[in-house]
């Protein structure tokens, strides 16, 4: 199980930089006020969920039961669906907000 705890210390590493970025584009956009800079955060806020599906996923698929003797891994393939679900509503997120212009009323710049 040695390859479990390295893929897990290595998604908690992603997750970490994941926010940082995502907490420094949310700054960024509201002292900037630069829209492409709040897609980035939108991004960025997806790509964090993104880590956490896959941490719940790499922590459920190595538990055994008498159902499944050699594990869950059944479950990994399922996470290549997540990142397309989530850049389909990010995309239709991105053209809510330009074209009912409300980046002014989620964050208002400075």
């Amino acid at each position: 199980m040695e390859q479990k705890r390295i893929e897990r210390q290595t998604l908690w590493v992603i997750f970490s930089v994941n926010i940082l970025l995502a907490v420094s584009a949310c700054r960024t956009y509201a002292s900037t006020g630069i829209q492409a800079i709040f897609l980035d955060a939108g991004f960025s806020i997806l790509l964090v969920l993104s880590t956490v599906a896959a941490l719940v996923i790499s922590k459920i698929s190595g538990t055994t039961s008498r159902r499944f003797p050699e594990g869950r891994y059944w479950l990994e393939p399922l996470y290549a669906l997540f990142p397309l679900g989530s850049v389909y509503l990010n995309g239709l997120f991105s053209t809510y907000v330009y074209k009912f212009n409300v980046c002014g009323s989620l964050i208002s710049p400075s």
